[in-house]
């Protein structure tokens, strides 16, 4: 970005930053803290993609992290919600409500992104410990299991892409950069 740019924007956003005479800047985390007596913690997630295959326009183009905010009772909220559940839409609102930056469309994270941001808010309200029971169909023998997601490794992506491909459709279906044969 030039330096231009670059100035032009932040004399944008400024508005944002309290540089307006007379006007306080407050954010979020600290009218919570002043407010409710509440500090929302707010940590960030490193991207598999590493942003490497959105395309320029999207929030994530070029990013290696991703910043999210703890889980509060809103979001465990929006886990019991009979209609989220229903539509299937239940862990893109949990996603959308924990992100700290709000124009990052979450329909069009690529799945390990989408995964890691997952098991980082699931982190940030249940803790790293994961405890399910699985149940054997034929024999009823209950198997206890212990996962600790912190340890986890995130497996980021190795090569580099050919092509972007655009997140800006509103499909779901996101057809390959190029295809996986030379038959296709």
């Amino acid at each position: 970005m030039s330096e231009d740019n670059k100035e032009a924007r932040e004399a944008k956003n400024s508005i944002f930053g309290g540089n307006i005479e007379g006007v306080q800047s407050v954010r979020m985390a600290d009218a919570a803290k002043k407010d409710f007596d509440m500090e929302i913690p707010v940590d960030a997630v490193p991207l598999p993609s590493k942003g490497k295959v959105y395309d320029a326009s999207h929030a994530l183009s070029g990013k290696t992290e991703v910043e999210y905010r703890a889980m509060t009772a809103r979001e465990e909220d929006l886990l019991m919600s009979p209609a989220l559940i229903k539509r299937g839409t239940v862990i893109t609102e949990l996603i959308k409500a924990c992100l700290i930056n709000r124009s990052i469309d979450v329909s069009t994270l690529l799945s390990g992104d989408r995964n890691a941001l997952m098991i980082a808010i699931r982190s940030s309200g249940y803790g790293s410990l994961y405890e399910p029971t699985f149940v054997c169909p034929s024999c009823g023998f209950k198997n206890d299991l212990t996962v600790n997601l912190s340890e986890l490794p995130i497996k980021p992506l190795e090569i580099e892409p050919t092509s972007q491909v655009s997140t800006t459709s509103s499909s779901s279906f996101q057809r390959p950069a190029r295809p996986l044969d030379s038959s296709s």
